[in-house]
């Protein structure tokens, strides 16, 4: 895919265990407001979501995909985390499954998630990974629709089900 034009307020960076507490700010915010993680243990606080960035730095998944983890930054200010990992599946040695994407609540609509994205599926293909795969909530329609403006399409729809300790 073309790399996309980047507005001069948007910047991105490789995605690294440094930004760990940052990036899970931001996830923790963008996924609080979308309600999608709820019940998950790793995404009840800030704290608790950097803790799962470092895990998967550390190997927990497979593979940080460098070229296709980002960091973006808008007007200067942490706006913004892809985080992508490497693993087998659908008949392929490596797949690209994009573990997180968030954009910091206020930020959405800016066009920081399509231009994310973007930039996340060229560091795929420089990668040499043919495929991406993720996962996502259909209750969450921004990002439903921002995925297949960018050529995602469904595969499967399923459920997951968690019980909440009392």
């Amino acid at each position: 895919p073309p790399a996309p034009e980047l507005p001069s307020d948007i910047t991105m960076e490789p995605l690294a265990v440094e930004h760990a507490d940052m990036a899970g700010r931001i996830s923790h915010a963008a996924h609080d407001i979308s309600k999608d993680l709820e019940g998950y243990h790793d995404f009840v606080s800030p704290e608790s979501r950097a803790g799962l960035e470092r895990r998967i730095f550390s190997g927990m998944f497979g593979p940080v995909i460098t070229q296709a983890s980002l960091f973006v930054r808008y007007r200067g200010e942490p706006a913004g985390v892809c985080l992508v990992v490497g693993i087998p599946g659908w008949g392929y040695d490596q797949v690209a499954w994009i573990l997180d994407m968030a954009i910091r609540p206020g930020l959405q609509g800016h066009g920081i998630g399509r231009a994310m994205m973007q930039q996340s599926l060229c560091g795929m293909a420089s990668a040499g990974i043919p495929i991406a795969g993720l996962a996502v909530t259909v209750d969450n329609g921004h990002a439903v629709r921002m995925y297949e403006k960018v050529g995602f399409h469904v595969v499967e729809q399923f459920y997951e089900y968690v019980i909440r300790k009392a």
